[in-house]
């Protein structure tokens, strides 16, 4: 076949860009029947069913080639949906696993029409009216949670990672303008060279906050994990005695034993502060950051010191932004609250209040991380980068051209580049993110479906499913409770995740004040760690004879003051199974029967099933050497104490 007539072929497979009617319906007909087949996977349970009825990602991968002929379009219609075979349905009330929301029918539809039609929102030439929606998502979130929307500006990125990184970016560029002046040559143009910064966060922040300090050749050693509270929000009172170590010069008290030695060791060294980040939802506890404390602390250090610079302040919302949308909602009086709130009861009205109200106080940082694709319920990724924009630093900034507009001239200025560095781009328009983002090629998908969500949902929308989430995770607690064997690890929580903890035999033995003897405790929490992998594993297997339900664990709740394996400086982890509630599917009816589902594992998970999980477990966690050590036998462990 001659290339012609494969090049009359291919082009076929484009949208014809002339309107022309059959060619359109057919471009029209090919999508619906993608999802045809998409939809017609669905099974009923909470994953997508097989075409062939196995499911395989264990396939030898090497063995693929790139076809050497082209194939009609309903033929890659067909390869492509089967590569769906056996995906989790995420809008199915059975999947708990994590923040994974279905995306809704708006959202889908924004993202879909970005494909189509392909902006490039780097600039305004390239992105036209998406350019727009992104400037005003930046002014709709910004009146949201508090900020001025004549001054704040901001920009959608690859997700929360993304948003942590231009909020750190941003912090040591400010660090190191203050600190050495206007004559500086700043991070953008010589590096951060043998200056040592130092970032804050509690010990419940996503670990992410260490990919970061990595990638922006920090170190992850940069990253200083303070201690949380019982509430599992960051401990002020340790995070101010950091900040005083890393910048008076007359503190020199030891902090070993609130934040460990090496980070006590980099505080003695007066490090630079990148960033203060604050966790506002944490993923494991919804634990909520006092960012109006951590902004007190920043303030204190910078006017009590004399340090040259302010320290950037982070609010990482990506999951607790959306319950900005209860801000003032509270102050109203009860008879104008139209949605009847009060009536998912008054333990989750309470959660609901208690929630909105320390996470009013994310205005007061520098920078919020927003994520549309966790609680705002769009595709991934939808990610979004606002900032306040208070002055801060003191170097003389780049010059712009007059056609940028003022929202410029905000925290983004600090990122430039030189305009020699772009000769190509960005010679027309008003809009040119690009002179200061990381990404050189932004697509418009995320903005599309967020602009959808926010017009689909409105804020009565996502009150209300926030609510009917608030209430049901309620209702999932009442009914863990009854189980004997279940204990409760975060029963204070005002958010939609629950986390347990199952116990071998149905008692609940006295492990989270410790034992006497240590290496009777280290078998207990082994076993029971084992027993909860068992446990999670029997609800999810078990979904043909009872309810399934698939559920998922963290391995580090909380770390117990002991080590499992002899001499090591590694704390034994809990572990602890979770349920994180996003499907607006969910019911009363949903809730009790995952009760009922737990209980019947706890009630049946065999020994065996245990011994063997154990076994698969220690050669996990544990080197060849552990078993030379042997502080524990296989038979030993499985001994009730």
């Amino acid at each position: 076949m001659s290339y012609e007539s494969v090049l009359n072929s291919i082009r076929k497979g484009f949208l014809n860009p002339s309107p022309d009617c059959v060619e359109d319906e057919y471009f029209i007909e090919v999508l619906a029947d993608a999802f045809r087949r998409s939809v017609s996977l669905k099974s009923g349970n909470y994953e997508l069913s097989a075409f062939n009825g196995v499911f395989n990602n264990t396939a030898d991968v090497t063995d693929s080639r790139i076809p050497s002929t082209a194939s009609s379009l309903p033929d890659v219609m067909k390869v492509l949906t089967s590569y769906f075979e056996g995906m989790p349905v995420w809008g199915h009330p059975s999947i708990q696993e994590n923040v994974i929301p279905p995306p809704s029918i708006a959202s889908i539809v924004g993202t879909s029409l970005c494909k189509l039609h392909n902006p490039l929102i780097t600039w305004d030439k390239y992105g036209k009216n998406v350019c727009l929606a992104e400037q005003q998502i930046v002014s709709m979130l910004a009146q949201q949670i508090g900020y001025c929307p004549k001054k704040s500006s901001g920009v959608f990125t690859f997700g929360g990672t993304g948003t942590l990184l231009y909020a750190i970016k941003i912090g040591i560029e400010k660090a190191l303008t203050g600190f050495f002046g206007e004559d500086s040559y700043p991070s953008m143009e010589r590096g951060v060279g043998n200056r040592d910064f130092v970032i804050f966060t509690s010990d419940a922040s996503h670990y992410s906050v260490e990919t970061v300090s990595a990638w922006l050749g920090l170190g992850t050693n940069a990253v200083i994990r303070i201690p949380t509270k019982n509430d599992f929000q960051i401990d002020t009172d340790i995070l101010y005695l950091a900040a005083l170590k890393a910048t008076d010069h007359s503190f020199n008290d030891s902090l070993e034993n609130l934040i460990g030695r090496d980070s006590d060791i980099l505080l003695s060294k007066k490090p630079l502060i990148a960033c203060f980040v604050g966790t506002v939802g944490t993923t494991d506890h919804f634990g909520i950051d006092c960012v109006s404390e951590i902004v007190k602390i920043r303030n204190h250090i910078v006017e009590e010191y004399r340090i040259g610079y302010f320290p950037h302040v982070h609010a990482d919302a990506v999951i607790g932004w959306a319950w900005s949308f209860f801000n003032g909602f509270f102050n109203v009086n009860s008879s104008e609250d139209d949605l009847k709130l009060r009536e998912i009861g008054n333990i989750a009205y309470t959660d609901l209040k208690k929630a909105s109200q320390r996470i009013e106080a994310i205005k007061m940082a520098d920078s919020i991380g927003i994520d549309f694709h966790k609680s705002g319920f769009t595709p991934c990724t939808s990610s979004l980068i606002l900032l306040r924009n208070t002055p801060s630093y003191c170097r003389k900034l780049p010059e712009i051209s007059a056609t940028d507009t003022d929202r410029l001239n905000n925290d983004f200025r600090l990122l430039l580049r030189e305009k020699v560095d772009t000769p190509y781009l960005f010679y027309l328009g008003d809009y040119h993110p690009g002179k200061f983002t990381l990404e050189t090629t932004r697509s418009g998908s995320g903005v599309m479906a967020a602009m959808a969500n926010l017009h689909f949902f409105g804020q009565e929308g996502m009150r209300s499913i926030i609510a009917h989430l608030v209430r049901l995770r309620r209702l999932l607690c009442s009914e863990l409770d009854k189980i004997s064997g279940i204990s409760l690890l975060n029963p204070d929580n005002h958010g939609t995740v629950t986390l347990f903890r199952a116990y071998f035999q149905k008692s609940i033995p006295d492990i989270d004040i410790g034992l006497n003897n240590k290496d009777l405790y280290s078998r207990k929490v082994l076993l029971t760690n084992v027993y909860n992998i068992c446990v999670a594993n029997y609800i999810s297997e078990n979904r043909d004879i009872y309810d399934g339900y698939s559920l998922s664990r963290t391995e580090v709740f909380e770390t117990t003051e002991y080590s499992t394996k002899k001499d090591s400086q590694v704390k034994t982890p809990l572990i602890a199974i979770k349920s994180f509630l996003i499907s607006p599917f969910l019911t009363e009816k949903s809730i009790i029967s995952l009760a009922e589902s737990i209980g019947n594992s706890v009630i049946n998970v065999q020994e065996s099933d245990i011994r063997r999980e154990l076994i698969a477990y220690l050669n996990k966690e544990f080197s060849s050497d552990f078993w030379k050590h042997k502080p524990f036998k296989e038979k030993v462990i499985l001994e009730d104490p």
